[in-house]
């Protein structure tokens, strides 16, 4: 699994309940265009302010240090 899959397979899992449809695919969406480990860190940056805001502030925190642990050790 690459890092961007496994990335997104997370995202999946934790806003399946928590989160539309729509925002789920715009999510998805922000790491599918990812194209290098920086472009990948900006895209979880993006995704968990987008959690933040429409979501719940300690999930995003949650998700986001989750995140950038998960892009470092594949990296």
């Amino acid at each position: 699994m690459t890092v961007k899959e496994d990335l997104k397979t997370f995202i999946k899992e934790r806003l399946t309940e928590k989160a539309s449809p729509l925002f789920l695919k715009r999510a998805l969406d922000s790491l599918e265009l990812a194209e290098d480990k920086e472009s990948l860190r900006s895209a979880v940056e993006r995704v968990c302010r987008m959690i933040s805001l429409f979501i719940d502030t300690e999930l995003a925190q949650e998700m986001s240090e989750t995140l950038k642990t998960r892009l470092v050790k594949k990296n």
